[in-house]
């Protein structure tokens, strides 16, 4: 097999983990990773929406420890709060500090620049295509979860 999907998406992805590490937001405090950069991004699209650490799971194909350790991580370097839901005192929703929106706009930008560079070159139909083939191999792997 001269070409393998996985392989390519491998070398992709370390190229776009590459990308997102030169991204320093948060100039005094390395401990952020592009995770965090990235579930800030989520939470901030949201707006006024409330998200909670279900949303996060299945926004990013995660699971519950490992978003569990991130959020901790998160709270510990002052990115986000749990806040406590009036109606149902279980849940809590994840809360951006301000500290947080500052470097989610950051991200913001430097993310938009990452994808313009990335997509150079590529028309719509052709990034119509990659999206559904990545969807449907997603999908073909999560059958077995």
């Amino acid at each position: 097999m001269d070409k393998s999907a996985s392989c390519e998406l491998r070398r992709l992805t370390n190229h776009v983990r590459r990308k997102l590490m030169t991204f320093n937001g948060d100039k005094n405090n390395k401990r952020q990773t592009s995770s965090h950069y990235y579930i800030i991004n989520y939470i901030a699209e949201k707006g006024n929406e409330a998200v909670f650490q279900r949303d996060i799971d299945q926004r990013f194909s995660l699971r519950r420890p490992t978003t569990t350790e991130i959020l901790k991580l998160m709270e510990r370097n002052g990115l986000v709060t749990k806040k406590s839901v009036e109606n149902d005192l279980r849940l809590k929703k994840v809360v951006l500090t301000k500290k947080a929106k500052v470097l989610g706009e950051e991200f913001e930008v430097f993310l938009e620049d990452m994808e313009a560079q990335m997509c150079e070159g590529i028309n719509e139909e052709e990034m119509d295509v990659f999206f559904n083939v990545i969807e449907k191999m997603r999908l073909n792997l999560e059958k077995d979860f």
